[in-house]
């Protein structure tokens, strides 16, 4: 099962796994309805969480994955990629591991950007 939720202090202790990834900012914007949760479960306790948002891309719409956390990912990769498909979507996915990186290219996604950060102590 898939759905949409609102924010909360569950699904901000799953998404505290990602490495790097910009929490408040991710918890603000789901707050704000800029950006969306997605619970995603299955019968065996499988699943985690998705942020997704569309944002305008030239004269078009791309849907964005800001981060996705749980086990169990990989069963619900496809209904997603199935949603962007049947909308014309194209897709943009952050990720932060390598690993992460061949998951994502054997669903057919390239490399378009590197981004890299500092940050001072």
């Amino acid at each position: 099962m898939i759905r949409l939720e609102p924010w909360s202090d569950f699904a901000e202790r799953e998404l505290r796994r990602v490495a790097g990834l910009d929490l408040p900012d991710i918890r603000a914007e789901v707050v704000a309805g800029v950006s969306q949760l997605w619970h995603c479960h299955d019968a065996h306790g499988h699943g985690g969480y998705v942020v997704t948002r569309v944002e305008r891309r030239g004269d078009g719409l791309e849907w964005v994955w800001l981060a996705c956390a749980g086990k169990g990912y990989h069963a619900f990769v496809g209904v997603f990629l199935e949603v962007a498909q049947a909308a014309a979507l194209p897709v943009r996915v952050y990720i932060n591991r390598r690993g992460m990186q061949r998951v994502y290219e054997r669903l057919g996604f390239a490399v378009s950007e590197t981004i890299m950060r500092k940050r001072w102590s």
